[in-house]
């Protein structure tokens, strides 16, 4: 499952109910391939903002490793502007996506604020106790994982590659 561009736009709640909304659609093992950004967004695409505006961004995308700014011009859905530009970390991430492991994570070659993240498909019951940010932080993956991972990125790149090529991208 790929969601390219799609939760770097999300709101809070928006985000938790789409990660859910996947997870119940997969079967374990099975990859979800999802971007996100990182801080440097806001100094990016934000720069003419005024300077509280972007330390507000900054401040709550390292202390709570979430940030939503809506576009104002959307709909209510549910009381809550589900749509805008997000922030988040790897670490926020892991801790709403019940149901997911953080398989890899790699930074898009086409646009340096973007991270693809690879989240595979766990049973429900071995994510009911989430991990620590400590935990998430300092995991390593087992010997030999890595390469695994690695060619999965490589893979993901290839059928991009090849998906841009015939829509003329």
């Amino acid at each position: 499952m790929f969601a390219f561009s799609v939760f770097t736009h999300l709101s809070e709640r928006a985000t938790k109910k789409n990660l859910a909304a996947i997870r119940n659609h997969m079967k374990v093992g099975a990859l979800a391939c999802i971007t996100i950004r990182p801080v440097e967004y806001w100094s990016h695409v934000h720069g003419s903002e005024p300077q509280d505006w972007l330390e507000a961004r900054w401040n709550a995308h390292r202390e709570e490793g979430f940030t939503f700014q809506p576009h104002q011009q959307r709909e209510l859905v549910d009381g809550d502007i589900t749509y805008g530009d997000t922030s988040m970390t790897i670490e926020w991430l892991m801790s709403v996506a019940d149901g997911f492991e953080l398989a890899a994570v790699d930074r898009s070659s086409d646009d340096e604020y973007q991270r693809y993240v690879f989240l595979r498909a766990i049973p429900f019951e071995e994510s009911v106790s989430r991990p620590t940010r400590s935990a998430i932080l300092h995991r390593r993956p087992a010997p030999g994982q890595l390469v695994h991972e690695t060619r999965t990125v490589d893979l993901v790149r290839t059928v991009l590659s090849r998906l841009k090529s015939r829509v003329g991208m």
